[in-house]
C-alpha cells in the first residue's frame, strides 16, 4: 500500500496455513515469505511487491527467511532431515538452491538477521534459559558472540542500517 494507506494490494492468495514472516528485498521489488503446505512442509516463496504469481524457492523444510543486503541470498532456518535439527541455511534469491548450511542447531522460529555489511548472519543462541546474539561469518569460521547477557531470553533483534546499534527485545 501507499504510505497514506491507499492502493492496498494483496500479494498472496495462499490457502491453508497462509503466508508468514515476510522479508523485503533491498531494492524494494520483492517480498520473500514462508508458507506451510497441506502436508506440513515449510517452504520459501517470493512475489513481486506489485503483485503477481508467487515463485516457490524451496521444497525442503525451510522457515523464517531474511534477504541479504545485496539481494542475492536468503538466510533461513533449514531443517536437516537426516538429524531432525533446524540449522542455518543460505539459499540463492533467484532459484532457492542451497548455497551453504551452518551446523548451528536452533528452532525453526529462531530469528535471523544479516549483518548490515552482508558478511554475517546474526542469530540467537539460547543456553540454560539465557539468550545471546551471535554472528556466523558467511565465508566460514567460528561464530562470534555479540552480547553477553546472564539472564532472560531474546525474542527478536535488529541492527541499525549503519551497523552501529543493535535493538533487541528480552
Amino acid at each position: 500500500m501507499d504510505i497514506d494507506g491507499a492502493n492496498l494490494t494483496q500479494l498472496t492468495h495462499i490457502g491453508g496455513a497462509g503466508a508468514w514472516l515476510p522479508s523485503c528485498s533491498s531494492d524494494g521489488k520483492w517480498v520473500v515469505f514462508a508458507t506451510i503446505d497441506s502436508g506440513s512442509v515449510h517452504s520459501l516463496w517470493r512475489v513481486p511487491v506489485d503483485g503477481g504469481t508467487p515463485i516457490q524457492l524451496t521444497t525442503r523444510p525451510s522457515w523464517a527467511p531474511v534477504v541479504s543486503p545485496d539481494g542475492k541470498l536468503i538466510a533461513c532456518n533449514w531443517l536437516d532431515e537426516a538429524s531432525g535439527q533446524w540449522k542455518i541455511g543460505i539459499v540463492s534469491f533467484e532459484g532457492g538452491q542451497l548455497a551453504k548450511i551452518f551446523d548451528i542447531p536452533g528452532g525453526q522460529n529462531r530469528p535471523l538477521r544479516w549483518t548490515p555489511d552482508g558478511r554475517g548472519i546474526g542469530f540467537v543462541r539460547t543456553s540454560n534459559g539465557v539468550g545471546n546474539i551471535w554472528v556466523q561469518p558467511i565465508d566460514g569460521g567460528p561464530a562470534k558472540q555479540v552480547t553477553n547477557f546472564r539472564d532472560l531470553l531474546i525474542s527478536n533483534f535488529k541492527w541499525s542500517r549503519d551497523g552501529k546499534q543493535l535493538a533487541l527485545s528480552r
